[in-house]
């Protein structure tokens, strides 16, 4: 039993005892304890049965420990049960219903394309609960409200008179609902305990007035505090150098604890805090089971990795593989039944059949891994596979095959069925393929089940709140949508090591507590105004993160309750990441630093870094790989050789590293696509360019874009988009629905319109040429060039013009190494006609033109004052095309003797979106 719960206690017990109360035993049970959290309520629960058997107690009462929102609508719901008028008959939605409700009002009430509908629903749902902890009039908010603003008044009036009607109660209501009440009936708490909290809204400290008068319950406020205790700052190099010493340290201290201290009269409990603990869950786990490993590198498992270290929140339930298989069963609920879903479920040990088929049906699995078709009608999806794979799923896994088939009536009955009964639909087809399995489940998988069904009640209840009919496919979005939200955190006890969010964290005691990432751009944060709720409503009222103010205030104080919630104390972070450089926050100003010495040793405890330097591996330095012979065509098949292949894409490797050149298109490798879910940036880029090039082949030059009217203009760029993601793959193999694909419409849509805007402001062209291929020799090598689009000007001259709609600079296409080579590239291949070469910005805000032309040229037909694209002379122009042909031609020759050294052009930053680090070995190098 640690010291602060001790005394936390102690100072319990005596408050009640200094209060006259003569059996403060019995007492315990009218006394209430609030947390800010179910964690640390958990924490406090387990601490008092500790105290009382070292009190030599074996059979004690307990209090009441909850937090405070748990407790609220606990509270709630007593004034129910004893039938309080003020309450009575009403029904307090959960958070799945509430999401549901939002995005069924912002559906009907706006006309707006919405590509982000969760985003926009995540955010109407934090406006409502700000307004209402900060206690905004809604009469303010419609007096200043506009835009989007004033949409929201228009959802939140929607969504209050629909629970008008129908009584329903928001979470972020049950405050206001509350201080309504004149007596809360049942009440039977004399005493209550706040630990933990840092700060409390405006309209939780007028609730906790207002409780306290009406019930006379007394108050007692509490936070833990650690006397003598040690408090360092210390930094890394990086973010992983900064997990890996602070995992060795709490390694360190757990094996003390054991080794000097023996069997201790209570569990020691360490924490590590860990900002975006849900982004960084999977690099958390990976870094303690490499570290906590012996120093033979002998792998550990998740089972012992979770014994000892407790992962805060848990992951996401449709991660693990029991859930997904059950979601690939219930995915018959939709019209396409994807080959994804198919060869999870012909992997998954949890539906009937696995031990007799598993071979057979890995078979499957290989044969489909090579089918182009990304998606099958549901209802025909038998006849579908019969026609891709090359032999017969029936006789090859006949229990599968059955399964499917059964599946495939069943989903073509739930098409008919009029009543909608969710939970049959679940239920059967979790029978038909026998889910969870014949396997014994384990007790994680067990626990997982459990979840899984818990989840399924909440999905069944949305039904009910639903504002109109849903259909089969909606349903099954909204169960995934429901599992994906679930946090699963398998039951466990015993565990050392506690992994923490920020907020997760406040308020706890600890032995030794370590915070990560403590750097000046998060300590204190940027304000984040809320963009549904007017600015100045919000800084007035200081809602969350409205103030530069409240932030420094906010941060200073959560770093104080740090400081003081352990014996020893580290604050950490890493000089630099990916993107920049870091340093400490100034708020640790004054706090010690961690000695070199010490840093040292914990990065030298590291197994890994141990493992590195003690092997000495022999290493060999070769900059040059073998020189390339140049062969013709015809050569090439004589000799039995391969035919170098690249264009722009190959001096745009070289730039950023020879090394990556070299094993691109020397070595001829290449990574798996990364999976994605939706569309990637390639693919939407893409659909840009193609929508662009349909547009201009309609519309040849800007005379016939002057004159088109407006309703012609919409029509082209309509059907231009139509045609273009019609062929785009990407977005065929996605199956996308058709309100997505409505919506991506409408994106590009307004994305052309902008830019044939734009394009009507420049001085007279023609569009010679639109995704042209050239062949351009650099030293004899053929480079295949294909160009986004080349335009004729009234003097016969040419202008070069690259899309892009991402972020791009004209500064990469000059310097020694050319980041950028395709402008350069283009020109070249047009000289001497080419007399400028532009980047065009495909994008909503702020499209413009970036780039070069040569004196006397006039790209724009009534230029802007300041903006000067032209050069000095006509000689400028001339010496530019000159050193590009030489940086193009240098860089040819390095490539083609063979140079391969490790040498990215921007860092980190270049390696990021490499794929040969496990060959180049750059982050051994950095190492050692």
């Amino acid at each position: 039993m640690r010291f602060e719960f001790a005394q936390f206690y102690q100072q319990l017990f005596g408050s009640l005892a200094s209060l006259g109360v003569s059996d403060v035993e019995q007492s315990v049970t009218t006394t209430l304890i609030l947390t800010p959290n179910e964690r640390l309520a958990t924490v406090l629960t387990e601490a008092y049965g500790q105290w009382c058997g070292q009190q030599g107690r074996q059979e004690f009462l307990l209090p009441q420990f909850s937090s405070l929102s748990n407790w609220l609508l606990q509270l709630w719901q007593l004034q129910q049960i004893y039938s309080n008028p003020a309450c009575s008959n009403e029904l307090i939605l959960s958070q799945a219903q509430e999401g549901l409700f939002w995005q069924q009002v912002i559906e009907k009430t706006s006309e707006l394309s919405l590509l982000d509908m969760k985003g926009l629903v995540a955010s109407a749902q934090e406006a409502y609960k700000l307004l209402r902890n900060a206690r905004i009039p809604i009469k303010q908010i419609k007096a200043l409200a506009v835009g989007e603003q004033a949409l929201f008044v228009q959802w939140l009036e929607a969504l209050q008179s629909y629970c008008q009607q129908h009584g329903y109660v928001c979470v972020a209501d049950l405050p206001q609902r509350l201080l309504a009440l004149s007596d809360f009936s049942g009440f039977v708490w004399q005493r209550w305990v706040w630990v933990g909290f840092m700060e409390l809204s405006p309209q939780e400290v007028m609730l906790k007035e207002h409780i306290a008068n009406v019930t006379g319950i007394k108050t007692l406020d509490y936070q833990f505090e650690t006397k003598n205790h040690t408090v360092l700052r210390a930094s890394f190099a990086d973010h992983e150098q900064e997990l890996r010493a602070a995992v060795c340290w709490l390694k360190q201290k757990k094996e003390y604890k054991q080794n000097v201290e023996g069997s201790a009269q209570y569990q020691s409990s360490y924490a590590l805090v860990v900002p975006q603990l849900d982004q960084n869950r999977a690099f958390v786990r990976r870094i303690f089971r490499e570290e906590w490993a012996s120093q033979n590198l002998v792998d550990i498992d998740d089972d012992s990795i979770d014994h000892e270290i407790s992962f805060s929140g848990g992951d996401r339930l449709i991660q693990a593989p029991l859930i997904q298989s059950a979601a690939c069963i219930l995915s018959f609920m939709q019209t396409r039944y994807t080959r994804e879903h198919l060869k999870i479920l012909l992997i998954s040990s949890s539906i009937i059949g696995y031990r007799q088929e598993r071979w057979q049906r890995y078979q499957v699995y290989r044969a489909l891994t090579k089918v182009q078709v990304d998606a099958f009608v549901t209802s025909d999806l038998s006849n579908s596979l019969r026609a891709v794979l090359p032999f017969s799923l029936q006789k090859l896994c006949p229990q599968f095959f059955m399964c499917l088939k059964r599946a495939q009536k069943w989903h073509i009955k739930m098409q008919y069925d009029k009543h909608q009964d969710w939970q049959h639909w679940v239920e059967t087809l979790l029978q038909i393929w026998e889910w969870p399995g014949e396997q014994t489940l384990s007790s994680i998988e067990f626990q997982q089940v459990q979840k899984f069904k818990e989840s399924l009640g909440q999905w069944l209840t949305l039904r009910g709140v639903s504002l109109y009919d849903l259909s089969l496919g909606r349903a099954y979005d909204l169960l995934i949508d429901v599992l994906s939200k679930t946090l699963f955190q398998a039951q466990s006890k015993g565990s050392t090591v506690q992994v923490l969010g920020v907020l997760e964290a406040l308020g706890q005691p600890f032995d030794a507590i370590w915070v990560l990432g403590v750097h000046s751009d998060d300590w204190p944060k940027p304000v984040l105004l809320n963009p549904l709720l007017p600015i100045v409503l919000q800084q007035r009222y200081k809602t969350q993160r409205a103030t530069a103010q409240k932030e420094l205030a906010l941060a200073q104080s959560i770093l104080n309750i740090f400081s003081n919630s352990a014996a020893e104390v580290v604050f950490s972070w890493p000089k630099r990441d990916e993107r920049q450089e870091f340093s400490g926050s100034n708020l640790l100003e004054g706090v010690a630093w961690m000695s070199t010495s010490q840093q040292a040793t914990l990065l030298a405890d590291s197994p890994l870094l141990f493992h590195t330097q003690a092997a000495r591996l022999e290493t060999i330095d070769q900059s040059y790989g073998p020189a390339y012979k140049i062969h013709t065509e015809a050569q090439a098949q004589t000799k039995n050789e391969r035919v170098l292949l690249g264009g722009a894409g190959l001096i745009k490797a070289f730039a950023e590293c020879p090394f990556k050149a070299f094993s691109r298109y020397r070595l001829r490798l290449s990574a798996a696509n990364r999976p994605l879910l939706g569309l990637n940036a390639a693919d939407r880029g893409d659909t840009v360019h193609k929508s662009l090039q349909l547009f201009w082949q309609q519309c040849q030059n800007q005379e016939q874009l002057k004159d088109m009217s407006d309703a012609q203009l919409k029509q082209a760029i309509a059907a231009s988009v139509s045609e273009a993601l019609k062929n785009n793959q990407a977005y065929q193999k996605l199956c996308l629905q058709p309100l997505i694909l409505k919506a991506e419409s409408a994106r590009l849509e307004h994305l052309l319109n902008v830019w044939v805007q734009l394009e009507k402001t420049r001085s007279y062209f023609k569009v010679k040429y639109i995704e042209h291929e050239v062949l351009l020799k650099v030293h004899n090598v053929p480079l295949r060039l294909r160009m986004d689009r080349v335009d004729e000007l009234a003097d016969g001259t040419l202008l070069v013009i690259d899309y892009k709609t991402g972020l791009v600079s004209l500064n990469e296409c000059f310097g020694e190494r050319l980041q950028s080579p395709q402008l350069p590239l283009y020109c070249i291949a047009f000289a001497p006609t080419a007399k400028g070469v532009y980047f065009a910005l495909v994008r909503k805000k702020n499209p413009i033109f970036k780039g070069l032309e040569d004196t006397g040229v006039s790209f724009y037909e009534n230029p802007e004052p300041g903006v000067d694209n032209h050069l000095k002379s006509q000689e400028d122009w001339q010496v530019i095309v000159q050193q590009w042909q030489s940086d193009i031609e240098a860089a040819m020759v390095d490539f083609l003797a063979g140079l391969a050294v490790v040498d990215p052009i921007a860092g980190q930053s270049t390696c990021r979106n490499c794929d040969f680090g496990a060959l180049c070995r750059i982050r051994e190098r950095a190492i050692s």
